[in-house]
């Protein structure tokens, strides 16, 4: 039995609820199965060939009908399924970490409270929209990570206002524009 009630083995669960699981920590994958989707190979097989990762979304979307959504650790190319091009999403620590960290420094949080990662999350939810969708993706554009990051900084910051846990004080009045303002910008001089 597994949590929550639910009985049988992991592969009956997710067979039963017309489920599939691919899990690629640390780019080494972890369960994928002939059982759930015909079309991809064994886990054993994907496991033993590095470069089988880069059909992921074409397989994912081809298994699902094009019902499927598709995100990773790493980059994908779009994706053309029956005339619709959709963009596999990018998922990994770059959305939510940058955002958080500047969020707790800006605003000198002595201790990071569970609501402040809910903020954290919901600000980037915030920031889809319905051409995000349309497309697929499940994540705004990664090339906007640094206006992501400010508002996320922001929702953060401000969370730890409300909370209390904040020790830079009085709260900036425009935190987007104080997120933006404490950002590195990696910019070089030219010697030549």
């Amino acid at each position: 039995m597994m949590d929550g009630g639910v009985k049988g083995t992991y592969l009956e669960v997710m067979d039963t609820w017309a489920v599939a699981v691919g899990d690629c920590s640390l780019g080494a994958l972890g369960f994928l199965d002939l059982h759930l989707l015909p079309k991809w190979h064994s886990s054993a097989e994907m496991a033993s060939r590095p470069g089988i990762l880069t059909d992921w979304p074409w397989k994912a979307l081809g298994s699902f009908k094009g019902r499927a959504i598709f995100a990773s650790g790493s980059p994908f190319a779009p994706v053309e399924y029956n005339g619709k091009m959709l963009v596999p999403g990018q998922a990994n620590n770059a959305y939510i970490f940058p955002g958080l960290g500047l969020g707790l420094i800006m605003s000198g949080t002595i201790r990071v409270h569970d609501d402040m990662l809910l903020a954290a999350s919901e600000a980037l939810a915030e920031q889809l929209r319905e051409e995000h969708f349309v497309k697929g993706s499940i994540y705004p554009p990664f090339k906007d990570i640094r206006n992501i990051s400010a508002r996320i900084a922001a929702k953060v910051a401000a969370k730890a206002y409300e909370l209390g846990l904040a020790t830079r004080l009085p709260q900036p009045k425009d935190l987007v524009k104080c997120a933006e303002s404490s950002m590195y910008s990696p910019s070089y001089r030219s010697y030549r």
